[in-house]
């Protein structure tokens, strides 16, 4: 157990060792990557205890986490509201990333109304600056926000900027949005086949979506109509919209036959990515996958409730955090409401 108390003066008679083990850790040498070894140790009880003294040294991310825990109750510490809203403004106005998303993502217009009640929350209606304020301090979640609206309003360069932000240092899911935009949106047109296959894995379905069109209309690459068939059925499976005309073109050029042996491919390549653990698409599975939920729902939405979830965790180095408490609880909320 961590010694919270310096301890009365030793005896000359005690050894060094014995002095050495004896000496109390200060708060002001403990580090984010202490909390972190203690809680990839499973250690839950010394990764809190951890957390709450490098946040009551003035860390604001350490805040902003513990802010978290308190609120969701994650590592089973026991809810506090009050102690959660304290630590979250502390971290707010120190300018945290997550602390900014936060206050934003909790004051949305879609839920504005619900969480206006709710007496632990900060409150304000100028929720898209704090989306940018956390964007501008490097939260990835943020960052792809923000690429979108740029997107939405057809100023490319600036959402292709946002999504790479995004993607640093190697983010698989935003990485496609990145290439998408670059080969969609900017001239001379030229799809990144190879960077956006590279990518895959992370489950982004709007890469398996531009895969299967540009391997059925022969864009920066020869018509091959059974790969885009495979990639067509992955992108249903996830519930991706695909290009008509590709649809026509695959349809007329495969026969019943090769669509049934090339439907049973893709799914085995799907299961493949869902299985690997060490992928971005398989980590959003492992909840489905632990829950013996083989729904196509859960499926579906894997990716999307994966990356909602990881929030609180993403500037963290957790490595076994989908096995945490609160991000359960996240991922059977969102498919209860969904249901």
């Amino acid at each position: 157990m961590f010694v919270k108390s310096c301890r009365s003066v030793l005896s000359v008679a005690v050894t060094a060792a014995m002095v050495l083990f004896a000496l109390p850790v200060h708060a002001d040498s403990v580090t984010k990557q202490d909390v972190e070894a203690a809680a990839n140790a499973g250690d839950f009880d010394k990764a809190y205890e951890l957390l709450v003294q490098l946040a009551e040294s003035g860390h604001a991310q350490a805040q902003g986490f513990l802010a978290y825990v308190l609120y969701e109750g994650e590592w089973d510490v026991p809810v506090d509201e009050v102690q959660a809203k304290a630590w979250m403004q502390k971290a707010f106005d120190q300018n945290d990333a997550y602390a900014h998303l936060f206050v934003a993502l909790t004051n949305a217009p879609d839920v504005r109304e619900e969480n206006a009640s709710d007496p632990s929350l900060i409150k304000t209606h100028d929720w898209k600056t704090n989306v940018w304020f956390a964007a501008e301090s490097g939260h990835p979640y943020a960052q792809h926000m923000v690429g979108d609206w740029a997107k939405s309003e057809y100023k490319y360069d600036e959402a292709m900027d946002w999504y790479n932000k995004a993607a640093q240092p190697d983010r698989g899911y935003y990485f496609v949005d990145y290439f998408i935009t670059m080969s969609l949106y900017t001239f001379p047109k030229r799809f990144l086949l190879d960077e956006i296959e590279l990518f895959v894995d992370s489950g982004n379905p709007r890469g398996f979506s531009i895969l299967h069109a540009a391997y059925a209309l022969g864009i920066d690459t020869g018509e091959d109509y059974e790969v885009a068939y495979e990639y067509g059925v992955i992108s249903k499976v996830l519930g991706e919209t695909l290009n008509h005309k590709a649809i026509s073109l695959v349809m007329k050029n495969t026969s019943e036959k090769e669509r049934e042996k090339l439907g049973a491919s893709a799914k085995n390549y799907l299961m493949s990515l869902l299985a690997n653990k060490k992928t971005y698409m398989g980590q959003s599975f492992s909840w489905c996958d632990e829950n013996q939920d083989s729904s196509l729902s859960c499926l579906r939405h894997a990716v999307e409730r994966h990356r909602t979830c990881e929030i609180p965790y993403v500037l963290w180095n957790f490595t076994h955090f989908t096995g945490y408490p609160a991000y359960k609880a996240c991922r059977l909320n969102l498919q209860q409401s969904e249901n």
